[in-house]
């Protein structure tokens, strides 16, 4: 398989792409996606490592701002498993999620299940 096809909820608009190689691109090393519980990167980290983060366990639902680091690219879920809404993919994170639109209303902040 050459890349993953990707669906995301962007602002109202179903969006797709198809991403090749954006996690590849990382080296284990250098990748780093940190979820913080305050906006501006404040409060607990949450270290996601490289990304597939099924289930944030006690993180859940307590993002408020993250930083992605070595090239990965981080997308966050409404639900566990990858479920639910998606967002867009985050190359270097977003000192604060509420400044991120949520397409059922609403922003990011707080939100998020899983990472990708």
């Amino acid at each position: 398989m050459f890349g993953k096809i990707k669906k995301a909820a962007i602002g109202g608009l179903a969006a797709t792409a198809l991403v090749v190689g954006a996690v590849a691109a990382a080296s284990p090393a250098n990748a780093a996606i940190n979820l913080y519980q305050y906006k501006n990167y404040g409060g607990t980290i949450y270290n996601a490592g490289n990304g597939y983060k099924p289930n944030l366990g006690s993180f859940d639902n307590k993002t408020s701002s993250l930083k992605v680091n070595g090239g990965d690219v981080a997308t966050l879920y409404q639900f566990v498993n990858y479920t639910g809404y998606a967002s867009v993919g985050f190359t270097l994170g977003s000192p604060d999620l509420s400044s991120w639109s949520f397409p059922s209303g609403g922003t990011w902040d707080n939100r998020t299940s899983s990472v990708y």
